[in-house]
């Protein structure tokens, strides 16, 4: 009898009173219902976001998979695919400087092109245009040296050969293959594959990696 009593005794001291039940109850059914907003949230968020990326061009990202400290030589008869590269690096967060023989207006119509910098490579004497070898020079290294994750389009390999010759060309892509590596930064350049005989191939492929 007086087991049963203890019995009795410890299970009254185990019951919860029904307003502190019903109170942890409201509680844990509020944490469902934020649990499942704060899903959707998230859900929403990144759906939102592979949205804006895939407007930037960024579901070709995996496709190029350039590399810190690198050069690379794109062949290719007209330069499409290095502006690819350049949009989706500069997408990806990087500062690209841009130095092409097409005129910036075509190139900002054709190309989103945010927190990148535009030359014109011409003799035409405008405003930010650009034709000495060695200004070019000055300007890459500048801007690598100060741009943390820097990019560099240079289109135009063909016209600089034919106004320095391709030995002061030559050297002025090694020059830059060093000065990218030690800033960490990418140097992309298109070249038309019929434009250099084999040997002159050979040696810019030494400097530059063909994509």
């Amino acid at each position: 009898m007086r087991s049963l009593k203890k019995k009795s005794s410890r299970e009254d001291a185990l019951k919860v009173p029904k307003s502190l039940l019903k109170a942890f109850l409201d509680e844990t059914r509020g944490l469902e219902a934020y649990a499942v907003r704060a899903t959707f949230a998230i859900k929403s968020a990144l759906a939102g976001q592979k949205t804006y990326l895939q407007s930037l061009g960024m579901e070709t990202v995996l496709r190029y998979k350039l590399e810190h400290s690198q050069s690379y030589m794109v062949f290719e008869d007209r330069p499409e695919r290095v502006f690819k590269m350049l949009e989706e690096e500069v997408a990806n967060g990087r500062r690209g400087l841009c130095i092409t023989r097409q005129h910036p207006k075509q190139v900002r119509r054709r190309h989103p092109l945010k927190n990148v910098q535009l030359f014109w490579l011409t003799e035409a004497k405008e405003e930010n245009t650009i034709n000495d070898l060695i200004e070019i020079s000055h300007l890459i290294a500048g801007f690598v040296n100060s741009s943390e994750n820097g990019i560099v389009l240079l289109d135009g390999l063909e016209y600089l050969v034919s106004r320095n010759g391709f030995e002061a060309v030559y050297q002025f892509i090694q020059n830059k293959r060093n000065q990218v590596a030690a800033a960490e930064a990418i140097l992309i350049t298109p070249v038309h594959p019929r434009a250099f005989s084999e040997e002159k191939l050979a040696l810019l492929e030494r400097e530059l990696k063909p994509v």
